[in-house]
C-alpha cells in the first residue's frame, strides 16, 4: 500500500478490497475465509425463495478515521460490500449528528471513491455507489458485485 493511503481500498482492476495490510477481500471470498479476529458481528436469514443470506460486519479500520465494512453473501457468494466512514468532522455518536455533518460524510465517501477509482462507477466485476438516505439520516457507499 502507498504511504498515507486510507485503508480499506477498492482495486479498480479486480474489485478486491484491501481491508488491511494483511487481509484482502476478493470478490470470490467465502464467509469461512474471513478471520474470526476481524469479525464484529454476523447476521443470517433465509429469504422467501429459500436463499441463505449472511451479513458479516468487520471491525472498523482506524487510521485518519474509522471505516466500517459490512459484507453480504447469498448462498455463500459475496454480493456486496457496504462502507461507512466516521471522521472527527462528523463526530462518533448520534449526539454529534446533524444533516449538514451527514452530507459532509457523503462528500468524504465520494472523495474516497474518487481517490481509489477515479470517476468510473461501473466495472467488469460490478459497480460502486455512494448514497445519502435523507429519511434514514445516514450516508454509505459500497460495491455491488456481479454474480
Amino acid at each position: 500500500m502507498a504511504h498515507g493511503l486510507i485503508l480499506p481500498v477498492i482495486a479498480a482492476d479486480t474489485g478486491e478490497i484491501a481491508y488491511s495490510e494483511k487481509f484482502r477481500i476478493l470478490p470470490s471470498i467465502r464467509p469461512a475465509a474471513i478471520p474470526p479476529s476481524i469479525i464484529a458481528d454476523t447476521k443470517g436469514w433465509t429469504d422467501e425463495d429459500g436463499r441463505a443470506w449472511r451479513e458479516i460486519s468487520l471491525r472498523p479500520v482506524t487510521q485518519d478515521c474509522q471505516i466500517f465494512l459490512t459484507l453480504r453473501f447469498c448462498n455463500d457468494v459475496l454480493t456486496s460490500a457496504e462502507f461507512y466512514a466516521n471522521t472527527r468532522a462528523q463526530g462518533f455518536s448520534w449526539r454529534d449528528w446533524t444533516e449538514a455533518k451527514e452530507l459532509e460524510r457523503k462528500r468524504y465517501h465520494d472523495k474516497l471513491l474518487s481517490r481509489w477509482l477515479g470517476s468510473k462507477k461501473k466495472f467488469p466485476w460490478g459497480k460502486v455507489w455512494s448514497n445519502h438516505d435523507k429519511k434514514g439520516g445516514f450516508s454509505t457507499f459500497g460495491v455491488t458485485y456481479k454474480s
